[in-house]
């Protein structure tokens, strides 16, 4: 496990609180989780294409709920991308679902996704 000092989320989130307290800064910590659908996976032995979907938590440092938005989509975004094996008339939808401001600070950046197969619903995480 990465130790928190190495962290970007933290020193950003620590140096807010700190200026927040303080009255010079406005910016808040955000978390908020991403839901992406539908997104095509490849099975990696037999190469069969399935559809899903998947959850992401992210924490972001945004002055408002609707730049902590767009900031969370755009980052998993780049993260989702590059992996999802959609065809040009079925794309990758964002949404967020839920957003909530962080009081104190953020140790770590969650990473990874809750995948969920079209058929079995959200279960296996990632």
């Amino acid at each position: 496990m990465r130790p928190f000092v190495v962290e970007g989320i933290f020193w950003s989130s620590a140096t807010h609180a700190v200026l927040r307290s303080i009255g010079v800064s406005r910016r808040n910590a955000y978390r908020v989780i991403v839901r992406a659908e539908p997104v095509w996976f490849r099975h990696p032995e037999s190469g069969r294409r399935t559809a899903g979907g998947l959850f992401a938590t992210k924490f972001v440092i945004a002055r408002s709920e609707a730049c902590a938005r767009d900031a969370a989509v755009a980052l998993v975004r780049d993260e989702v991308l590059p992996f999802a094996g959609n065809p040009q008339e079925t794309p990758v939808l964002f949404e967020v679902e839920e957003v909530n401001v962080v009081r104190g600070v953020v140790w770590r950046q969650m990473r990874g996704f809750s995948l969920w197969a079209e058929t079995d619903g959200p279960a296996a995480s990632a």
